[in-house]
């Protein structure tokens, strides 16, 4: 059983920075934003230079130690003061054979020199498959959604409410808090719904046991509640803009973004998912395919959104995006009906 990730949601740092941003301009101009961000910015490189370890199973095998044969760039710096441990053997055939499988893994990738020449365009290649493109449409959607309002927030609330900078920074703690608190139980809710789906199924899980994928729905054990919250997000984010345009008291779209994280956050974890658990042979190149796609998407739909609120106003602009999260629906329904289908179909072609 592919165990859903539980972690704290990285939607919810996005919602601690303004508040940085605030207590900085309490004391500094707005250039001690860029200062900061590039100090901090330069620290994470560094730290990751030199703790973070390379994690891609056809470079480094299982991660265990007599597999963690990361080389060059890939390796992290601290691993040079790290004891070094001779190989140590496994009865096990299974565990051995798998661990011959990464290790012919990695050397072709060596060989191929795709760690020396890395290419970001090749991840692309992925939404040629039908399952892939419309999950990754659907992640694109919901990714949308959550950055136009959150990048709307502060002028929306400034012109409305007449707040100051710190002010500005502290409302959006709501939708963090939101996104925060369904993080860490999207995971046991994921792994409930795939017991649940593996019942009907006639399928055995056992805790640490990989189940085999390619005839069990994967789409609908992940998606069954899932579901249900893009349709109560949209439903919240089109009242959102109902109540700004009303400008009613400033709690009412403050506790509206609190719904909102609660319910959005949810799809993030179960797209993330779901992309693992279709690609888990190349994991890396799939998540890179869906931040270019969810990237690109995101960033067309700010560029017009100062336009749409002057144009059109908050309440059609949310209803706007309230009806795309629809859109997303359908085609989750699209993908539960169809996705085990689309998955065969591929592996018979190839």
């Amino acid at each position: 059983m592919y165990q859903a990730d539980a972690r704290n949601s990285l939607n919810t740092p996005p919602s601690i920075g303004p508040i940085l941003s605030g207590l900085l301009l309490l004391r500094w101009t707005w250039r001690s934003i860029f200062w900061f961000l590039s100090a901090f910015s330069t620290l994470c490189i560094i730290l990751m230079a030199t703790c973070l370890p390379e994690t891609a199973r056809n470079m480094v095998g299982n991660g265990t130690i007599n597999n963690n044969n990361a080389k060059g760039i890939n390796k992290p710096l601290l691993s040079i003061l790290s004891p070094q441990y001779p190989e140590m053997m496994d009865d096990s055939s299974a565990s051995s054979s798998r661990a011959h499988h990464h290790e012919t893994r990695r050397q072709e990738y060596y060989k191929n020199g795709w760690a020396n020449f890395p290419n970001p365009f090749a991840s692309l290649k992925l939404l040629r498959s039908a399952e892939t493109a419309v999950l990754l449409l659907s992640y694109g959607i919901n990714y949308s959604v959550y950055s136009c309002p959150q990048a709307s927030l502060s002028t929306i609330f400034v012109d409305l409410y007449h707040i100051s900078g710190l002010t500005a920074g502290l409302i959006y703690i709501p939708f963090g808090v939101g996104c925060a608190l369904s993080a860490f139980a999207t995971g046991k809710l994921l792994d409930l719904d795939f017991r649940k789906t593996a019942s009907e199924c006639g399928v055995e899980v056992e805790k640490g046991k990989t189940t085999d994928l390619s005839g069990f729905p994967i789409e609908k054990a992940r998606f069954r509640t899932v579901v249900f919250f893009v349709a109560l997000c949209a439903a919240l984010v089109a009242a959102y803009g109902w109540v700004l345009e009303r400008s009613m008291h400033i709690a009412a779209p403050l506790v509206l973004q609190f719904g909102i994280g609660l319910t959005i956050q949810p799809v993030f974890t179960a797209l993330n998912t779901l992309v693992v658990d279709i690609h888990s042979a190349t994991p890396s190149t799939a998540q890179a395919a869906c931040n270019f796609v969810r990237c690109e998407m995101a960033a067309g739909c700010l560029a017009g959104l100062d336009v749409l609120l002057v144009k059109a106003g908050p309440r059609w602009s949310f209803l706007f995006f309230g009806s795309t999260m629809l859109l997303e629906v359908a085609m989750l329904i699209i993908l539960q009906a169809r996705g085990m289908q689309w998955r065969q179909k591929k592996t018979t072609s190839n």
